[in-house]
């Protein structure tokens, strides 16, 4: 799984979109996957997830990638970018480690790739503004 996980994150940020849709801020997306803990922390909670959704069938990892890097894209850019102006590349890093060592369910659940998905954006401000309360960000 580890190499079609590795894989998948690769072509997707070369295309610079998913399902048509373009990614934002590409540099810095490539930069955060660039970093070997965050993609070790990513990779554990994907793989945990993935397995109790759908066990050892491969069929569905392309897609379960996808949404997983588009809900980072959201986090990146939504949340981070556009509601707090947070656009410091090391403290982008340093935010999506956090959510992947803490296993976040919030980087892993399906998207729709519509306006459902601003419920996400709006989960991640509540998750980032907790975190700016107690200094850790």
């Amino acid at each position: 799984m580890k190499k079609y996980f590795d894989e998948n994150i690769i072509d997707i940020l070369n295309e610079k979109q998913i399902e048509n849709i373009p990614l934002k801020n590409i540099d810095t997306l490539k930069y955060i996957f660039s970093d070997k803990e965050i993609k070790k922390s990513l990779y554990k909670g994907f793989k945990t997830y993935y397995n109790i959704m759908y066990g050892n069938d491969m069929d569905w990892c392309l897609m379960k990638v996808q949404d997983m890097l588009y809900r980072i894209h959201l986090l990146v850019n939504c949340s981070l970018y556009d509601n707090f102006g947070i656009t410091d590349k090391n403290v982008i890093k340093d935010v999506v480690l956090k959510f992947a060592r803490d296993g976040d369910i919030l980087l892993y659940e399906s998207v729709e790739y519509n306006d459902y998905d601003l419920e996400i954006v709006n989960d991640f401000n509540l998750e980032i503004r907790d975190l700016l309360l107690m200094k850790q960000i």
